[in-house]
């Protein structure tokens, strides 16, 4: 446990700050920023073998195998529900992009690597995604809902088609409406999104509704 709690606190830096919210009340932040793997070889002194040895480990192929050591679920569907669902995918203005986000299901997740390999985050896969129809976006999920709302594109919930953009807010980070994750909605309830729980691109029923800040249509 010892060795264990050395680690984890050699991987991620902590950060904290105070200040004060709109009722006076005092507020605390702590900001968790976890080193890359590479980072960490670096860190701990790995020679130019032992650095190919990890690049090897961490690639994209074996990643699947550490979600099942972690015990965490799988990307959301079997191939075969996979096609299914493509196959029936319900109209809508961009819901072509679900079917492109669908393409880097259990891709993993990283914010420092996102762009790289198969790396992706959910703003990069929002990007990324939107990109391939020749549509640019920005990068961050909070800039990406400002500049639909300021468009006038904004949605309701009742109003999601596949394609549609959900933005949730866990926090205050002073950000636009404090977003601070974004996923597509991809018709039946359902969200395609890089997820920081699972480590991976998944497709799941849409989570944490009281969490949900804006909707929007690019």
């Amino acid at each position: 446990k010892d060795i264990i709690r050395e680690i984890y606190f050699d991987m991620n830096v902590i950060e904290w700050e105070v200040d004060t919210d709109d009722d006076g009340e005092d507020v605390l932040h702590i900001r968790v920023i976890s080193k890359t793997a590479q980072e960490q070889g670096e860190d701990y002194g790995f020679n130019e073998q032992q650095m190919k040895l990890l690049d090897d480990l961490l690639n994209g192929q074996y990643s699947s195998h550490f979600y099942k050591l972690l015990g965490l679920g799988g990307t959301g569907m079997s191939p075969e529900e996979l096609k299914d669902f493509l196959d029936n995918l319900p109209p809508g203005e961009h819901s072509e992009v679900v079917a492109i986000a669908l393409t880097r299901l259990g891709d993993p997740y990283s914010i420092p690597l996102a762009g790289t390999d198969n790396y992706t985050d959910c703003s990069h896969l929002v990007q990324w995604s939107f990109a391939k129809l020749d549509i640019d976006l920005p990068r961050r999920a909070s800039v990406q809902a400002q500049l639909l709302y300021e468009a006038d594109r904004a949605i309701t919930r009742g109003e999601l088609q596949p394609g549609d953009l959900v933005f949730w807010s866990y926090e205050r980070n002073g950000n636009f409406l404090n977003i601070g994750h974004v996923g597509i909605y991809a018709g039946d309830g359902k969200v395609v999104h890089a997820s920081s729980v699972e480590m991976q691109v998944v497709i799941e029923p849409l989570f944490h509704a009281d969490k949900q800040v804006m909707y929007g249509r690019v």
